[in-house]
């Protein structure tokens, strides 16, 4: 069990906001501002390290992975989008210039 005020807790405290800021989906508005208190608490924790604090560096680290692999999905799918647009695009494009060797284009 760690104190409460410990760096460990704050810590983990941003963890848990940060992980439900990115399940919460949306924007992410704030998300960049979190995640530098987070780095400034982890290293606060780090220079706090104490015996028995291996439980919740545990927690934090799963915490961390999660919104990690939040995130991880986010730019998955947006790359799926934009690849999709893209060959929406090159298509469009190959149908106009089809169309105007045929007097289709206006």
């Amino acid at each position: 069990m760690t104190e409460a005020g410990r760096p460990i807790e704050r810590a983990l405290a941003l963890a848990r906001a940060r992980l439900a800021l990115l399940q919460a989906g949306g924007e992410f508005a704030g998300l960049e501002e979190l995640d530098r208190a987070l780095e400034a608490a982890c290293r606060a924790a780090a220079a706090d390290g104490r015996p028995g604090d291996e439980q919740p560096l545990g927690e934090l680290l799963a915490l961390q992975r999660a919104g990690d692999a939040i995130i991880a999905a986010e730019l998955a799918a947006t790359g799926a989008r934009l690849r999709r647009l893209r060959e929406g695009q090159a298509g469009n494009a190959a149908y106009r210039a089809g169309s105007e060797g045929f007097g289709g284009a206006r």
